[in-house]
């Protein structure tokens, strides 16, 4: 098992050097002059000698694979770079963002799977009947409804009309925890049902898969309870699909933080990125994405290890 985490570990990295060249490209031949934009209204108080200098200053004026390769020296050290907007460390801010962001996914993932299992296994048991038509019709909008719509429907039944829930920031575990949750709960509605639509239809057609093997009709034969044939023989069986899936969205629901973070004020990385972009704030770009990127490696990682457990016959060694 360890060979096999360090292997995965050493194939990340091509993949996290190829992100990387791909997103510095992105930034650096976007329009625009990013000493400008960050100069903002005091543009025109300050002379063009004193523009080249702090392009000069920044390294704007090299080659770009001379700026990628100093910034890739600098990361491989930890060093993300400084912020050209706040000039403060790129690496200190996105930290202090991660587990707000990684509080929201987390949750969102939680509520998907509290929808999409229990309605996934009672549209597969009971099959073509009322229940099974609501819980793919309700998939249906789920996966037809855009997270910035939703957010804001939401926001504004939840918040404005009904005022139970915040519409938004985060609050603080000061306040206590009681705060955080009901602050919580919107967004992360908002990003888990479109992932619970696409994971119910899943374990919908997993189940229905699994209940037509041979050892699940012999454990009906021997008299076993319906829940024992469902919960012990047939759902273990059905969720390496469903789990390679949830791995696999948590990706999107770093994506869909960016769009969602942003609307409830979520004080995130995706919240940041979307300022860093329209800052065009080039160092924070790249440390967000390269770290989101790397979050998005381990999770796939405990992923592949979490199968070990749910297949015995799996083995990595």
């Amino acid at each position: 098992m360890l060979k096999f985490i360090i292997r995965r570990l050493l194939q990340a990295i091509p993949t996290l050097l190829g992100i990387s060249i791909v997103v510095f490209l992105m930034v650096h031949l976007a329009p625009g002059d990013p000493v400008l934009i960050m100069l903002g209204s005091q543009e025109q108080a300050i002379t063009p000698e004193r523009i080249e200098e702090l392009r000069e200053e920044w390294g704007f004026n090299d080659p770009l694979y001379v700026q990628y390769w100093r910034w890739l020296k600098n990361a491989l050290r930890g060093d993300l770079g400084k912020s050209i907007y706040t000039g403060q460390d790129v690496f200190k801010t996105i930290v202090e963002r991660i587990p707000a962001t990684l509080l929201l996914t987390i949750s969102s993932m939680i509520v998907a799977i509290a929808i999409s299992l229990p309605v996934g296994i009672i549209s597969a048991v009971r099959q073509y009947s009322a229940w099974d038509y609501i819980g793919m019709v309700g998939a249906l909008l789920g996966v037809s409804m855009p997270a910035f719509w939703l957010a804001l429907l939401s926001m504004y039944v939840f918040s404005l009309k009904l005022g139970w829930l915040p519409a938004t920031g985060m609050g603080h575990f000061s306040q206590g925890l009681g705060t955080v949750i009901k602050h919580l709960i919107l967004p992360s509605f908002t990003l888990g049902f479109g992932m619970a639509a696409m994971t119910t239809r899943l374990t919908r057609s997993s189940m229905l898969e699994v209940f037509r093997q041979d050892y699940i009709r012999t454990a009906k034969a021997k008299g076993l309870s319906e829940k024992v044939v469902i919960y012990r023989h047939a759902l273990k069986n059905a969720l390496i699909p469903i789990v390679t899936v949830i791995g696999t969205q948590f990706g999107s629901l770093l994506g869909g933080a960016v769009v969602t973070e942003t609307i409830f004020a979520w004080p995130g990385m995706g919240r940041q990125a979307i300022a860093s972009i329209q800052r065009r704030d080039l160092p924070m770009i790249q440390g967000n994405v390269l770290l989101m990127c790397l979050i998005f490696v381990l999770v796939n990682l405990i992923v592949d290890i979490s199968y070990t457990w749910l297949d015995p016959r799996i083995r990595y060694d």
